[in-house]
C-alpha cells in the first residue's frame, strides 16, 4: 500500500492491517475448515465485556438487562472494550438528551481513528445530521456502524480523522466544539428536511471521474442494498444521508470503505416502512441523484 502511493497511508488503514493480521493468525491456528457460529461470536464478545464492567463496579444484571434490547449485529460488529465503555455510559445516562461520546485511540502510537458514539431516542435523520456536522468541521468518516435497538433507540458509531488524516486528539477545546457541534445538530432532526432546504447552497463544479452505483434487494434479509463507488470528497456521506432523507428512504446499516482517493460503500436501506425499495422509479432516481451530486465537487476544493 504504500509502495503504490503511501500518501493513503494513515492511523485507521494501520489499525484495519493489525486487525487483518491478528484475526487471520487466529483462523489459520483454528483451522479454516472449523467455521465459528455466530451465537458462540456474541456471546464470548457479552462475556468479555462483562469482565471489564465487573472491574469497574456495573452490576451484570444491568448490562444483561441493557442488551436485551440489543440486536446480534452490535455484539458482532464492536470489540467487548467499546461495548463495555459504552454499557457503562449508557446505564449512567439518566436523561432523554442525546448521549454522544468521543475518544480517541487509545494505543501509544495513535495506531486508529477518534470514535464517536451517539445514542438517542429513535428519531429520523440521526446519520445525515451527525455527519453533517462532522463534515462541517473538516473530519473525514473513516467508518460508520448504524444499529438500531429494539425499543427504538439509534445507535450510531463514527470512526473521524482530522484534516491531516490523523485523531483528532484529547485537547479539551477541540473535544467540546466537536461535543457541541453534534449536539446542536441532533436538536434539529425533528425538522432537518426543512433546515437542509433554508441552507444555501454552495458553488459546486463538475468532478472530473464519474460516480457509479448499483441496487438490489438483499434475498437474506429485508432490505435493499446500495453500492456506491465514487472519488472521496468532503461530506460524501452527508450528501448521501441528505438525498436519502429527501427521497424518504431510511438508512439501517451501512459498511463504508475509503480506498486512497476513492471510496467504496455500500448501503442497507428501506423505504419508510423498513420495507425494502420496490418502486423501480425511485431506486432509478436514488442512483441517478447521488451520481449527480456525487460528480459536483465544492469549487472552493478543486
Amino acid at each position: 500500500m504504500c509502495g503504490t502511493n503511501p500518501e493513503i497511508w494513515n492511523s485507521w488503514r494501520a489499525s484495519l492491517m493489525r486487525q487483518l493480521y491478528t484475526e487471520t493468525k487466529l483462523a489459520l491456528r483454528r483451522g479454516l475448515e472449523n467455521t465459528i457460529d455466530q451465537q458462540d461470536v456474541v456471546e464470548e464478545t457479552r462475556n468479555k465485556a462483562l469482565e471489564a464492567l465487573a472491574a469497574k463496579g456495573v452490576d451484570e444484571n444491568n448490562a444483561r438487562s441493557l442488551w436485551a434490547d440489543m440486536r446480534d449485529d452490535y455484539f458482532l460488529r464492536e470489540s467487548a472494550l467499546d461495548i463495555a465503555w459504552q454499557t457503562e455510559a449508557i446505564l449512567q445516562h439518566r436523561s432523554d438528551a442525546p448521549l454522544i461520546l468521543i475518544r480517541d485511540p487509545e494505543d501509544q502510537h495513535r495506531e486508529g481513528a477518534t470514535q464517536i458514539f451517539v445514542w438517542v431516542k429513535d428519531v429520523n435523520n440521526v446519520f445525515v445530521a451527525a455527519a453533517t456536522a462532522l463534515a462541517q468541521l473538516g473530519l473525514n468518516i473513516q467508518d460508520a456502524r448504524l444499529y438500531s435497538s429494539k425499543s427504538g433507540y439509534t445507535i450510531d458509531t463514527f470512526y473521524v480523522l482530522d484534516e491531516n488524516f490523523q485523531p483528532v486528539g484529547n485537547e479539551a477545546g477541540k473535544l467540546k466544539l466537536l461535543h457541541k457541534a453534534l449536539t446542536d445538530e441532533l436538536k434539529l432532526v425533528a425538522q432537518y428536511s426543512e433546515v437542509v432546504r433554508r441552507r444555501t447552497p454552495r458553488q459546486l463544479k463538475q468532478f472530473a471521474t464519474p460516480t457509479r452505483t448499483s441496487i438490489h434487494n438483499s434475498a437474506n434479509s429485508n432490505v435493499t442494498v446500495l453500492e456506491v463507488i465514487s472519488p472521496d470528497r468532503p461530506g460524501l456521506l452527508a450528501t448521501i444521508g441528505r438525498i436519502f432523507m429527501e427521497l424518504g428512504v431510511q438508512l439501517q446499516n451501512a459498511k463504508i470503505s475509503t480506498l486512497g482517493e476513492r471510496v467504496e460503500d455500500i448501503f442497507f436501506i428501506t423505504d419508510g416502512n423498513k420495507q425494502p425499495l420496490t418502486d423501480p422509479d425511485l431506486c432509478a432516481r436514488l442512483q441517478q441523484t447521488i451520481c449527480r451530486e456525487l460528480d459536483l465537487q465544492v469549487e472552493k476544493d478543486i
